[in-house]
């Protein structure tokens, strides 16, 4: 069934976009290993956007973009990235 003929109740309906959010400790392996659990599901970030910028740049800031990720997924995915040595903050927002 594709997404343009499912159900429209709430639980079947998958936001158009999911922003997570991350900050780390700044470090060159921070990236690929935020970017692992994605890649395990086979999951490519339509957009990626790191930057050390902020204060003194021991801190990074991540933005990673997915399309059509369900809620369940998504939370599952914040946990993991949660779970990454170096992580402080994961926030995920559902647009769509």
């Amino acid at each position: 069934m594709s997404a343009q003929m499912a159900p429209l109740g709430a639980a079947s309906r998958v936001p158009a976009k999911t922003y997570f959010f991350l900050t780390g400790d700044t470090g060159a392996d921070l990236l690929p290993r935020v970017l692992l659990p994605f890649t395990k599901l086979g999951l490519v970030p339509y957009r990626v956007h790191a930057s050390t910028e902020q204060g003194t740049g021991e801190e990074m800031s991540l933005e990673l973009r997915f399309a059509c990720l369900s809620a369940e997924t998504a939370a599952q995915l914040a946990a993991r990235c949660r779970a990454v040595i170096g992580v402080c903050s994961v926030m995920t927002v559902a647009e769509g």
